[in-house]
Parts: C-alpha cells; sequence; structure tokens
C-alpha cells in the first residue's frame, strides 16, 4: 500500500468526549503528545494519520489504565461519528442492508486495509473482518472501538438490548473476555478462524424503524464522493467510473474496461488486487448501487433498470436485486407488494 492509511478525525471527538466525561481524563494533553490538533475534531470529514491516531489510542489507554477503553469508547458511538456512514447506516431498510453498507464503505472511517464481508445463510449472518495486509496488522485498542462502535450502531438502529449471537475472535486470549460478554452480551470465543460478529440473520433482517430511502439516498451520494476523493488516484475509482458510463451498452466486461483503462487484464487484476478488490466485487458493488437508487425512482420502469445496468433479462435482475437486499424489485419499491414475486 503506497499511501499511509488516515482515519476519520471525527474519531478524534468521540475518543476526546469519553476520556473526559467516562473517565475525567483531560484529553488535550493526549492530543498534543500524540501529534494531533484538537481543532481537527470540529472539522467533520478530515483526516487524521494512522500513526498518529495509534498513538492517540495507546496514549489513551495509558491514561485511563483500562487496556479495554477501545471498548468503552466504541459503545458511545453516535450517527454522526463516522460522517455521513452512520446516517445511512440508521436509514437503510434492514440491519443487513446497512451492515452491507459498511462494508462498502467502510474506509470512510479508516483507511487501513481490510476486508469486510457479510455471509449469510438461514440462521446466522456473520460479519467477517480480515486485516489483509501484513504491513497493517491488527492493532487491538482500534480494532475493540471498531467492533464495538458497530454493535452500537446496530443498537442505535433498533434497540439498546440488541446483542449479537457470538463473537469471533482470532487472536488468543487476551483475559478481557470478561469485558467483551459484559458490552455485547454475547459468548466470545478466542483462537477462531477469522474476526467476526454473528447475528441472527432474522433481527437483521427485520425492517429498521427509521428506514428512510430519501435520507439514504442522499448519504449514499456523499459517500461516493467522499470515498472517490480520499484517492483520486485508484484504479477501483476509475472502474467504478467506467462501469456506470458502460453497463447500459451491454458491453461492461473486464475485456473492455480494461482497453478503455489501456491496460492488459492481467495488470487491472494485479491493481485491483493491490487495493484489495476485483473486477467482479466493483462490478457486483456499482450494479447494487445504482439499482437501488433507480429502483427507488418511481420513474423507471423494472424492465427499463434491468436493461441499464446489463442484465440479459428481467428475472436475472430480480434475482440479483433480492440477493442484494433481500426483496424482490417490486416489493422494495412497494411495501405492500407481495415480496414472494421472484420475477418483479
Amino acid at each position: 500500500m503506497d499511501v499511509e492509511p488516515t482515519t476519520l478525525s471525527d474519531v478524534i471527538r468521540l475518543i476526546s468526549e469519553v476520556l473526559r466525561q467516562h473517565y475525567g481524563v483531560d484529553p488535550e494533553p493526549l492530543l498534543e503528545q500524540a501529534g494531533i490538533d484538537s481543532r481537527m475534531a470540529e472539522v467533520s470529514g478530515s483526516r487524521v494519520s494512522r500513526e498518529a491516531i495509534l498513538r492517540l489510542w495507546e496514549l489513551a489507554a495509558a491514561a485511563t489504565n483500562d487496556p479495554s477503553v477501545g471498548l468503552v469508547i466504541g459503545s458511545k458511538v453516535r450517527a454522526t461519528t463516522f460522517y455521513a456512514l452512520g446516517v445511512a447506516f440508521l436509514t437503510c431498510e434492514t440491519l443487513a442492508e446497512s451492515l452491507e453498507l459498511l462494508c462498502r464503505y467502510y474506509r470512510v472511517i479508516a483507511t487501513v486495509p481490510l476486508q469486510l464481508s457479510l455471509v449469510a445463510d438461514t440462521e446466522n449472518s456473520t460479519l467477517e473482518i480480515e486485516y489483509t495486509d501484513p504491513a497493517y496488522p491488527l492493532d487491538p485498542i482500534p480494532f475493540d472501538s471498531f467492533i464495538a462502535s458497530i454493535v452500537g450502531l446496530c443498537r442505535l438502529a433498533t434497540k439498546p438490548d440488541f446483542n449479537p449471537a457470538e463473537i469471533r475472535l482470532a487472536f488468543s486470549d487476551n483475559h478481557r473476555g470478561g469485558d467483551y460478554e459484559a458490552l455485547f452480551k454475547a459468548p466470545v470465543i478466542f483462537g477462531a478462524q477469522k474476526n467476526a460478529l454473528v447475528f441472527a440473520s432474522a433481527e437483521l433482517n427485520a425492517a429498521l424503524p427509521g428506514r428512510s430511502s430519501d435520507l439514504l439516498h442522499a448519504s449514499d451520494r456523499i459517500l461516493e464522493n467522499y470515498i472517490a476523493a480520499l484517492n483520486p488516484e485508484e484504479i477501483s475509482t476509475e472502474v467504478r467510473k467506467l462501469l456506470m458510463a458502460m453497463l447500459p451498452t451491454g458491453n461492461a466486461n473486464q475485456e473492455q474496461v480494461s482497453k478503455r483503462l489501456h491496460m492488459s487484464r492481467s495488470t487491472l487484476h494485479r491493481r485491483l488486487r493491490e487495493e484489495n478488490t476485483n473486477y467482479k466485487e466493483l462490478l457486483d458493488s456499482t450494479r447494487r448501487a445504482l439499482a437501488i437508487e433507480y429502483v427507488r425512482d418511481n420513474q423507471y420502469a423494472l424492465g427499463y433498470i434491468a436493461f441499464q445496468l446489463g442484465f440479459s433479462d428481467q428475472s436475472n435482475f430480480s434475482r440479483a436485486f433480492r440477493r442484494w437486499t433481500g426483496k424482490s424489485p417490486k416489493a422494495y419499491r412497494d411495501p405492500g407488494a407481495d415480496s414472494s414475486t421472484v420475477a418483479n
């Protein structure tokens, strides 16, 4: 990874507030020692270097004498802590959609290389969190804050006593299992194959009380632009732009995208792999974002949307849309419609 990772400056505000209010610790000296200008916390959407934020986390743990300070701070998350991502999270149709949104836009919070994926079956849905670059391994305190903030956002979106079904941690027992269990109200497994939060699928697929298609749409646009501005030279940004333009032509395949970027397929594959993604993932996420936008807009017929997204027919589009959202396009557009209708 050529560019040093950064963290959203809004996180500094949360850290400072919890240090002051929960621990009685003045954050100003810690910010100064970490090399962070405290005024950055007031500039929503600005960025702080990963090196500086890691120093702040270490100083916070030392000042509070609490190795679980990350869990405490993450649990105090607010809707605006993560810029537009928190607002979007709360206004999705379901928590499953909220977590998929997090997988797509987690880099708003921190640009450290991660692989986030939501793996669902009938009983459970598992949010897997994998650190993909050995140069940027898992750091315990910010990791604690990250998983605590995910559950915290779920509780803000649903109810205060919402809990995951299980916590899986890939590292060995750190003798803080009781702290995890106290916060998450769920069993904790150390030494798991992957770090993961496990949820009951039925809870993730229930409609959220704060769902708002208009607010979600507005936040989604803000997030798309924000991510693109983080590193405009990223090849994945260029691929997304090309896909949006080429999907209606029916020629949005990897060969054509490679030609438009003046590189071979193997070079494109390598460049995308360096950014922890691939062509298939970008195609799917771009189609998903456009599909939800088009379906929400009643002026577009479903057959027209399928064509615009490059699907061979409406049935294939409907199957993909159901995989993305858990509903058919017709049921998503009209909640009173029969969601069991696959063809629509």
